[in-house]
């Protein structure tokens, strides 16, 4: 598999499925809890695009309970952001 973030780059035109994506998540913690928040923010995205907004919901809250360091990433901020538009 290619250097991080092509695991994300494979999996939203479903060149992999989600167990691979998961799989392929570095094991140091502050690495992981990245690409974990990561992974999680575009698990939903994929369930948004196929029409499942609550399942898109559903995956967001997991964005923003890792490590602190996961603050560093994009999509940490996005989905607080679209956590806080919905309301919850």
């Amino acid at each position: 598999m290619a250097s991080w973030p092509g695991p994300i780059a494979a999996f939203m035109p479903g060149r992999i499925d989600e167990e691979a994506l998961l799989g392929s998540i570095h094991a140091h913690p502050s690495l992981r809890a990245r690409e974990t928040c990561q992974v999680h923010f575009f698990l939903g995205l994929k369930r948004l695009l196929a029409g499942d907004e609550v399942g898109y919901l559903g995956m967001l809250p997991r964005c923003l309970d890792l490590l602190p360091v996961s603050r560093l990433g994009t999509e940490y901020h996005l989905a607080r952001g679209e956590l806080l538009l919905a309301g919850r």
